[in-house]
C-alpha cells in the first residue's frame, strides 16, 4: 500500500508538461504552444545584432589602420622637409666658401701645368677617425701663369 499511496500523492502528468520539458531541453522559453509563442522562440546565433557588431569591428579595424597610413605619411613628408632644409643651409655655407677661394674656378690643372712626380704621405688615426698628411706635387709650367 504505501507504493500506491506514492503514486496517488504525485500529480498527473498533463501533455503540456511534457511539451514544456522537451522545450526547455531544446534551448526554448519553456512557453506553452501557440501562434504567438513562435514568435518568442529561440532565435538562431547569427542574428543582426551579431552582423551590427561585426560590422562595426571591421569598420573600426579599417579607420584604425587609415589613421596608421596618414601619420605615418605625415612623419615621412616632415623628415624629408628637414632634410631639405638642412641641405639648403648646408649649400649656402658651401657657396660661400666657393666665393672666398680665389682664384681657382676649375678643380683641375690647367693644359699649361703637367705634373711629373707626386709625393703623398697619410697617417690615419683609428681612434677618433681622422688623418693627417703631407703632398708634394712636382710640376712642369709649359707656360708663364700668375697663379698655380
Amino acid at each position: 500500500m504505501a507504493l500506491e499511496e506514492k503514486r496517488e500523492k504525485r500529480p498527473p502528468v498533463t501533455p503540456m508538461m511534457i511539451e514544456e520539458e522537451a522545450a526547455l531541453r531544446n534551448g526554448s522559453r519553456g512557453l506553452p504552444p501557440g501562434p504567438w509563442a513562435e514568435a518568442a522562440g529561440p532565435r538562431p546565433r547569427t542574428t543582426e545584432r551579431h552582423i551590427a557588431v561585426h560590422k562595426r569591428l571591421v569598420l573600426g579595424f579599417a579607420v584604425s589602420i587609415l589613421a596608421l597610413l596618414a601619420v605615418t605619411m605625415i612623419a615621412v613628408l616632415l623628415s624629408v622637409r628637414f632634410e631639405e632644409c638642412g641641405a639648403a643651409a648646408d649649400e649656402e655655407e658651401e657657396w660661400q666658401r666657393r666665393r672666398e677661394l680665389p682664384p681657382w674656378a676649375r678643380p683641375r690643372l690647367p693644359r699649361h701645368l703637367r705634373p711629373l712626380h707626386y709625393n703623398l704621405m697619410l697617417s690615419a688615426f683609428m681612434e677618433n677617425f681622422t688623418f693627417s698628411g703631407e703632398v708634394n706635387v712636382q710640376l712642369e709650367v709649359r707656360n708663364a701663369s700668375r697663379y698655380i
